[in-house]
């Protein structure tokens, strides 16, 4: 319900409608008509031009917004621009005599171009980066503009008053003066615009892109008022005249610099215009001047040959206001040119020599920095490349991806260190390299590099158009630099592998001489251990026995050794071990009785078990049947499934993760579960009483007996002491030998006598009981030869000991 009343109020309040816009068009223009009888041809013609240029301007704005009906608003400064534009085409065909009216109108469109030129400065502001915001810093900067902008609004105020009294009081000279005054208030409002341009370019020059803009707006506005010069010199047509066309003209102009899609072309036509104008406009005005006489066509024709000419030299006349003279454009103007005819390898040297041309021997070359690898390139005054690992600044890359155009800049960064504490040391860093500007250099979203200019390429400050080159010339290098990338990661990968090989080539021969110094060391070690066995193997029985062991030993069967207590079972498990095919593997020895084996623990640690250690070789247990039964079934069911009682380091590794250190449900399904290796130690035991005997007396546990097949049934029996009289002599004269050795640093020796009591003698100790007497004898020997003497008094020393022990006990 409330919806019409609505429409209507706003009908009647807002004064941007296409309805008032149109119809005020028309009626100034009816107006002009009327006032010179309809019969006026220009009057016609600028009526129907205004109106053209409304209903133009309603078109656009309608097709822009999409909106539809004559009562619904049009919005834009640019609209309301144009309509001042058009009330002031209108107002041109008025007769003076009766113009009051339409200067009038004329005047409040001039006020309101005037003010809504004023308006767009206020709201500049950088796209993006350090220096986004609005374009005032400050609200001094905020002030100007609208300081300007009440001044011109006072200006026109007083102007409306002057034609609002003129049309009250129908006096022509009140309409003329009000129309000069116009004149001069529309004339210094053009030159406040300039100013205000002008002003707000200098203190926002770190802003680039606001700054652009605002020295764009003053250049068109500064052209457009040399236009309006040059046709009030060139015309009779008044100031009052020409400023009902020019200040829209000029305000739309502004406002068009202030909204340019492409603010840096925009920026070097108006510099252009700016050449041409000052180099032009002292010829225009001569030939003006020279024009009244009779060879007024000659200097016309003159005047314009040369501002043809003038206009077709523009392209060097403007290398005065270019940035820096051109100094750094023509730089990379020409590494651009250079770069279009350059290989991918060569094209970082070509661009590098191009910007380093303007520079002193001296100075510090352009840098061309990769990420990966991280490496710098720079030339010398010769032209040579010289690349060399480095590093840029952490923050530089993050910062300059959030820059217009990638860029970060030095003067930015030291304008911003007393706001920007975090900026403060890459600014810092900047400085200390010697850097103007660093642009990154991006192909397909990822920075392949950084593109550095040194301090010395611009005295001034760098400026938007400087910038958008260095860009333009960054992007055309990406892919030679993303080529050289690849080709360097490639390189390094090569001798990162090449290291690699070398390293993992030196680590196995290291390792293969460790394995062959661990198995030396290991037969070193057996080979020790089986001394005593190898000599004296003349005997049958003794030879049998070292038959049989080395048989089993060469098929790794695990063996049975049954011997009293005075043979020792492990020279002979030592001799037959280095026999077979496992000599270079570990002989580890277990002495069943000592209680350091009874800690189950022990067995059960993966560094410390006598598994663990035996692995590969062979595990002695003398008297095994001593170890308490929890060991003997560990070992038992070690032997049986050939499974290590400790847990592998394949079961516990942590699950795969992926680059992010997530766990990779997917990898872990599709590997198989870790496989433990299999246990590969051969079991041998040695003990005093049969095997059988000692499962049926419940000393050795049956699960473990049933480890060693056959040999548990038909252990292999070792020859006593007695049974050997062949080798009895060369296990004497051994042990002789090397007690005299050990003890006189000589051999001592035996005679005949001696050694024929000792093969009468039944030796019940067996080899142990052999192995003491010598011990005695080498000791009390009164020389370097044993004899007969020596031998029966030990012997019957001996005999006295056992007999008082035995009636003793």
């Amino acid at each position: 319900m409330l919806r019409w009343p609505a429409r209507v109020l706003r009908w009647l309040l807002v004064p941007r409608l296409t309805v008032p816009f149109a119809a005020s068009v028309a009626y100034v223009g009816l107006t002009a008509l009327r006032a010179t009888a309809l019969i006026d041809r220009f009057a016609w013609f600028v009526a129907v031009a205004g109106f053209l240029v409304a209903a133009d301007r309603i078109r656009r704005e309608k097709q822009r917004t999409g909106l539809t009906g004559l009562l619904e608003p049009l919005r834009g400064d640019e609209t309301l621009i144009v309509w001042t534009l058009a009330i002031g085409i209108s107002s041109l065909g008025a007769a003076p005599k009766v113009s009051a009216a339409n200067d009038l109108f004329a005047a409040v469109a001039m006020g309101l171009a005037a003010i809504l030129a004023v308006r767009p400065l206020s709201e500049l502001q950088e796209p993006a980066g350090m220096l986004s915001g609005p374009a005032a810093a400050s609200r001094y900067l905020t002030f100007i503009p609208r300081f300007v902008e009440l001044l011109i609004g006072i200006g026109w105020a007083f102007v409306l008053f002057c034609e609002l009294e003129a049309v009250l009081r129908r006096s022509e000279a009140l309409a003329d003066s009000a129309a000069d005054l116009a004149g001069i208030v529309a004339a210094v409002s053009a030159l406040l615009l300039i100013v205000v341009g002008v002003y707000l370019a200098k203190e926002r020059i770190l802003a680039l892109e606001t700054a652009t803009r605002a020295n764009s707006y003053a250049g068109r506005i500064a052209l457009g008022t040399a236009a309006v010069l040059a046709i009030r010199l060139a015309s009779s047509v008044t100031f009052a005249e020409l400023g009902r066309v020019a200040l829209p003209a000029l305000a739309w102009l502004g406002v068009r610099a202030i909204r340019h899609p492409h603010p840096v072309r925009d920026a070097q036509r108006v510099r252009r215009g700016l050449a041409l104008a000052v180099i032009g406009a002292p010829v225009l005005l001569l030939g003006v001047t020279s024009s009244h006489g009779r060879d007024a066509s000659l200097v016309t024709a003159l005047t314009g040959g040369a501002l043809l000419a003038i206009g077709a030299l523009g392209r060097y006349l403007e290398d005065p206001l270019r940035p820096a003279q051109g100094v750094l454009l023509d730089a990379i103007a020409h590494a651009e040119a250079a770069l279009a005819g350059a290989e991918p390898e060569t094209a970082a040297r070509d661009v590098l020599v191009k910007l380093r041309e303007p520079l002193s021997p001296e100075s510090r070359s352009p840098r061309l920095y990769t990420l990966d690898p991280p490496r710098v390139f720079e030339v010398d005054a010769a032209g040579y490349l010289h690349p060399h690992p480095s590093v840029l600044h952490p923050d530089l890359v993050a910062t300059a991806m959030l820059e217009p155009h990638s860029t970060v800049r030095t003067d930015a960064l030291e304008a911003l260190a007393v706001r920007r504490a975090d900026l403060r040391p890459l600014g810092g860093y900047m400085f200390r390299e010697d850097m103007l500007l660093a642009t990154l250099v991006i192909k397909d979203g990822e920075v392949e590099g950084v593109l550095v200019v040194p301090t010395e390429t611009a005295r001034q400050p760098i400026t938007l158009e400087e910038v958008v080159a260095l860009k333009r010339l960054t992007d055309g290098v990406a892919g030679a630099l993303a080529e050289e990338s690849r080709v360097a990661r490639a390189q390094e990968r090569e001798v990162a592998l090449r290291r690699q090989v070398e390293q993992v080539t030196a680590e196995l021969g290291l390792a293969r001489d460790e394995s062959a110094r661990r198995h030396e060391a290991n037969r070193l070690a057996t080979t020790r251990l089986a001394r005593p066995a190898t000599i004296g193997i003349y005997s049958d029985a003794a030879a049998e026995v070292a038959r049989v062991l080395e048989a089993r030993a060469g098929r790794s069967q695990p063996t049975c050794l049954v011997g009293p207590s005075g043979i020792d079972a492990v020279p002979y498990g030592a001799r037959a071990h280095l026999s077979g095919p496992r000599a270079s593997q570990p002989f580890v020895v277990i002495e069943g009785t000592s209680s350091r084996e009874h800690d189950l623990e022990r067995w059960r640690a993966p560094l410390t078990s006598p598994l663990a250690l035996a692995e590969g070789g062979v595990l002695f247990l003398v008297d095994g049947a001593s170890l308490p039964r929890d060991v003997q079934r560990l070992l038992a069911d070690a032997f049986a499934e050939r499974r290590a009682p400790w847990a592998s380091p394949l079961t516990e590794t942590a699950p795969s993760t992926g680059r992010a250190g997530r766990s990779t449900a997917s990898s872990k399904a599709s590997l198989p579960p870790p496989v433990q290796p299999p246990l590969d130690v051969v079991p041998w035991l040695s003990t005093t009483r049969p095997p059988r005997q000692l499962a049926d007396e419940e000393e050795l546990d049956l699960a473990l007996a049933a480890r060693f097949a056959d040999s548990f049934e038909a252990p292999v029996m070792l020859p006593l002491l007695g049974e050997r009289p062949e080798d009895l002599r060369s296990i004497v004269n051994d042990r002789l030998a090397r007690e005299g050795l050990r003890v006189r640093g000589r051999p001592v020796g035996i005679d005949d006598g001696a050694y024929a009591l000792l093969v009468d003698h039944d030796f019940p100790g067996d080899e142990l009981e052999l192995a003491a007497l010598v011990e005695r004898l080498v000791a009390s020997a009164p020389d370097d030869v044993v004899h007969a003497a020596d031998v029966r008094a030990h012997l019957a020393a001996a005999s006295a000991d056992s007999l008082s022990r035995r009636n003793g006990a």
